[in-house]
């Protein structure tokens, strides 16, 4: 009876903490990526590439 309550208890614990880990995981890689500058340069990339589209539809 005893290792089935800590089975449960073990499967609450690990199905809290997973997604928690997930998204302190995901929001720490966005601050490194603010920190970076990540945002400003792929807004840059699309930036470019827009103006790329642009301007082989000019021609």
């Amino acid at each position: 009876m005893q290792l089935q309550g800590l089975g449960v208890l073990a499967m609450l614990l690990t199905a809290v903490l997973v997604p928690l880990a997930l998204l302190l995981a995901i929001w720490v890689a966005l601050q490194m990526a603010r920190l970076i500058g990540l945002p400003g340069l792929v807004g840059q990339i699309a930036a470019d590439i827009v103006n790329a589209y642009r301007q082989r539809r000019k021609d």
